[in-house]
């Protein structure tokens, strides 16, 4: 079985927002299809087809696709990149992105066929005779499957299935037919369309740029061909809230840009979105959180002369909304104590807290239980101190190496309880106890989800959150399960 990995029409360009067409969105869009190809998919090859940059004629368009480019070398597959006819001519493409096989490309029984078709009058494109004549080669010696790949969508001339097609449609099918070459793929018309007829499958991919912002998954198997359909975009119908994201105030933020969350939580179907940043990184220097010091010293211990969280909190309340929640990451100190002033509580829509050092190696080196014991007693003082939702409970733990006894997790579990604390699904570095998480939604302790995002393209994504909660067999509403901080106002 061949698995193939497909999407189109990026248009990416950095100042435009025209309508339907998020374009100025083009970079995070295909950072996101990617992150998600490569964890849901995992395909043997990606396919783009086209249309990757906006305006082939902008100073900055070589430079646009050299950014796409480095993204795209991210992805966990081999790829095929077409240009379309917004993007440079393809001796300046293929200076740029990786050069297209020649004739075709073999893979798992399949043979691909790529066409740099020529533009024709209203957008439309017309296939040459050097690959027409190419396309009657392809059969020879071969009886797997056949695909083409194209940029502007061939279709059956009679049946106007879109917009756009190739001028000499009528020839290229009859050619497709008489070799038995059964599926074509392309792109440029961003609605897309899925037509079979006489053993041939026109398929045209909607649009990246454009909601719901679509990227495909195609198996073929002995002859079959399965496409689906993935989204970005999160249905309005599922209400959900990233109750986890930061912002350049971090000093571990990559690329975070305060202002974009709520427009990017927005784009992409979220119900909610929760700006928080670490306290320990408001309150102390660089240095200071880094070598753990603050953990020692407490809030009492942090100076004046490195707090931002003032700062924060003017720039954050700016875009308070009824979908903008403003948070703070509350850290733990060594005592189980809150890195927080009092007035913190006040200020803040939502409390996470989160425990980020503790001295592992020293103390497991004598008793590993002791570890665990330590943990416990920083969580019982810490959970009464007024957090509305504990951060990734045992990640401390579990990147240390150390497993998470039942014993451990059920007095957790226990003290959340009492004091009313949510528990947070996060896939941050590590995946959560999946056996804590459902006897967390047994004894009714709230869940939220959070992706802790660090890079800008990471908010919102919540896939592995509910993947989760579906293998757990949780099959009621979401809403009865996910802590709302807008509720508790």
């Amino acid at each position: 079985m061949l698995k193939l990995a497909l999407f189109t029409d990026i248009h990416y360009i950095i100042d435009s927002n025209s309508g339907k067409r998020k374009a100025h969105m083009g970079r995070i869009l295909l950072r996101k299809a990617i992150l998600r190809i490569n964890l849901e998919i995992q395909p043997d090859l990606t396919i783009v087809l086209g249309d990757l940059i906006d305006d082939d004629a902008s100073p900055q368009a070589e430079a646009q696709l050299t950014e796409l480019a480095r993204d795209l070398g991210k992805l966990d597959s081999g790829l095929i990149v077409l240009p379309g006819n917004h993007d440079p001519a393809p001796d300046v493409f293929y200076r740029i992105l990786p050069q297209l096989p020649d004739p075709w490309l073999d893979i798992k029984d399949c043979r691909i066929i790529p066409f740099l078709d020529a533009e024709a009058p209203e957008w439309n494109a017309v296939r040459s005779a050097d690959d027409l004549r190419r396309m009657r080669l392809a059969r020879k010696g071969f009886d797997g499957t056949i695909i083409a790949l194209q940029h502007v969508p061939l279709s059956p001339p009679e049946l106007e299935l879109c917009r756009f097609n190739l001028t000499n449609a009528a020839d290229v099918i009859e050619i497709m037919r008489g070799n038995n070459i059964q599926l074509v793929l392309g792109g440029h018309e961003h609605d897309g369309f899925d037509h079979e007829q006489d053993g041939i499958r026109y398929f045209c991919a909607g649009a990246l740029c454009e909601a719901p912002f679509r990227y495909y998954e195609i198996e073929i198997d002995a002859g079959r061909t399965e496409i689906r359909e993935h989204q970005i975009q999160w249905p309005a119908s599922l209400q959900l809230m990233d109750l986890h994201s930061h912002t350049e105030f971090a000093y571990c933020s990559q690329d975070m840009e305060l202002a974009l969350t709520p427009l990017i939580a927005r784009e992409i179907g979220l119900d909610g979105v929760a700006i928080t940043e670490h306290s320990g990184q408001l309150y102390f220097s660089r240095d200071d959180f880094w070598s753990a010091e603050y953990i020692h010293r407490g809030i009492k211990g942090a100076a004046s002369k490195h707090n931002r969280r003032d700062e924060y909190l003017r720039q954050a309340r700016q875009l308070r909304a009824d979908d903008v929640c403003i948070g703070l990451e509350v850290d733990c100190d060594a005592h189980g104590d809150p890195v927080m002033r009092p007035n913190d509580r006040e200020d803040f829509d939502v409390l996470l807290g989160a425990l980020h050092y503790m001295p592992i190696h020293e103390i497991r080196n004598q008793d590993p239980e002791k570890v665990y014991d330590l943990f416990l007693a920083q969580m019982e003082r810490f959970t009464a101190c007024g957090i509305d939702v504990l951060a990734h409970p045992f990640r401390l733990l579990s990147v240390n190496g150390l497993p998470i006894p039942e014993r451990v997790w059920r007095a957790l579990l226990e003290l959340l309880r009492i004091n009313h604390v949510a528990t947070e699904l996060n896939f941050h570095h590590i995946a959560p106890q999946s056996e804590y998480v459902r006897a967390c939604i047994d004894a009714g302790v709230k869940i939220t989800l959070g992706s802790d995002a660090h890079q800008i393209h990471k908010i919102g994504e919540l896939g592995p959150h509910l993947r989760l909660l579906q293998e757990l067999g949780y099959d009621g509403e979401l809403k009865d399960i996910l802590f709302d901080p807008r509720k508790n106002k």
